[in-house]
């Protein structure tokens, strides 16, 4: 990336740049922000605009001195969902879903101990594996024995499947520049409780559906998912009203937004904003 940029300059290119929330998980991530603030420097008359992903990344590049008329919040967007709907049977218990590494990052080790304090009608589907695999199934069988089910790694039409069939999918990362299952589990209208370091957290406040918690505050996991949970299993019809809100996080209104994105910096045009804050904006009118 680094020689095409390069080349680019040179060619005299303008050229946009899709962008992840930045961690800044360890010590020395400090060291990203005088970086970045040189390369935006560096680079800022061939950038045209900077698309970027996450619930604070445009505020991160602002501050790493990128005028924000050439900054747009932006997200990956996904192929329409192909998975049917189903309704839910009353006597099932509550499902929880996790998809992904079962790596330190991800914190499942906190999903887990926060479902021992949550109703025993609750249970957890874990879909994905990783070195920290055996102590969390230790960690499940000593505080939730008979509530979590560790699936492993499947092929991504079974996890369609998971997805279609939980009450809520879980997602308690101390970093993740977006959360692309965030995204696939609200095309299928499944509700999201995420931290506030995963950066798709921004439609999941924009949807009005799911909870947003602070990371590293202590229990802040464990009360988000015992409101979620207080407000029952997710019926049919609210699955399919938040499969069609998540419509605005699909390949189409991507490619939309970006073509909107494009004429303004190109030519002038209307800016645009972001599909999810568009619809949030309709409903707060209609509710006028």
């Amino acid at each position: 990336m680094r020689n095409v940029v390069a080349s680019l300059r040179r060619a005299d290119r303008r050229y946009m740049v899709f962008m992840e929330t930045i961690s800044e998980r360890q010590r020395w991530s400090r060291l990203k922000r005088p970086l970045y603030y040189a390369l935006f420097r560096h680079n800022q008359r061939c950038i045209e605009a900077v698309l970027a992903a996450g619930s604070d990344t445009s505020n991160w590049v602002a501050a790493r001195g990128l005028s924000r008329s050439r900054i747009f919040d932006f997200a990956y967007f996904l192929p329409s969902s192909k998975t049917q709907l189903v309704p839910r049977h009353d006597d099932e218990p509550y499902r929880l879903l996790y998809v992904g590494s079962l790596i330190p990052r991800k914190r499942v080790r906190l999903i887990i101990e926060a479902l021992s304090g949550l109703p025993d009608c609750v249970t957890l589907d874990i879909v994905g594996d990783g070195p920290l695999r055996p102590e969390l199934q230790t960690l499940a069988d000593r505080t939730a024995p008979g509530r979590v089910v560790f699936h492993g790694v499947r092929p991504m039409p079974e996890i369609s499947d998971f997805m279609v069939k939980a009450d809520c999918l879980v997602l308690a990362s101390d970093h993740d520049g977006w959360g692309a299952v965030i995204s696939e589990a609200m095309l299928v209208g499944t509700p999201v409780v995420c931290s506030d370091r995963c950066g798709a957290s921004v439609v999941v406040r924009a949807s009005g559906r799911g909870k947003v918690f602070p990371t590293f505050v202590p229990g802040a996991c464990e009360d988000a998912l015992r409101e979620q949970v207080a407000l029952g299993p997710i019926t049919f019809a609210e699955r399919a009203s938040l499969a069609k809100w998540g419509g605005c996080l699909t390949e189409p209104a991507g490619a939309e937004y970006l073509d909107a994105i494009i004429a303004h910096v190109r030519h002038d045009a209307v800016r645009p904003i972001p599909p999810w804050a568009k619809l949030a904006e309709e409903v707060l009118s209609n509710r006028n």
